[in-house]
């Protein structure tokens, strides 16, 4: 392409940060919730997890990948951050919270306080 095609068939070179409501998958599995989050681009430092009153929150912010000599044509990926919050109650063991950030991916374990784990009842 040239810079000709470029600038007469493109949009303006920028992308506004925005915030958005990322992709997440919550399953309950044997021993607690496993939340898996899509945050592509972003790294353990760029994210930040917290659990208060029952609410697992957590923001992921993506900074841009480019460095100053780059010279834009199109930007639709911008920085932006993702936001999730969600209610889970007093069945997570707090202590026992894990995450993890692979491949875009972010995984969170949430393992269920002793209680709210489902047990057999013996009868006598």
């Amino acid at each position: 392409m040239t810079e000709h095609t470029l600038t007469t068939c493109c949009e303006p070179p920028t992308a506004p940060d925005v915030t958005v409501r990322g992709r997440v998958d919550i399953t309950e599995v044997e021993h607690g919730y496993r939340v898996e989050a899509d945050v592509p681009g972003a790294g353990k430092d760029d994210v930040d997890i917290r659990f208060d009153n029952g609410a697992l929150s957590f923001t992921a912010t993506i900074p841009r990948s480019d460095g100053p000599e780059a010279r834009e044509h199109l930007r639709e990926f911008g920085p932006r951050r993702i936001e999730r919050e969600f209610r889970l109650g007093d069945t997570v063991d707090v202590d026992g919270i894990r995450a993890e950030v692979e491949r875009g991916v972010l995984t969170i374990h949430l393992p269920k306080v002793a209680q709210a784990k489902p047990h057999r009842i013996e009868i006598r």
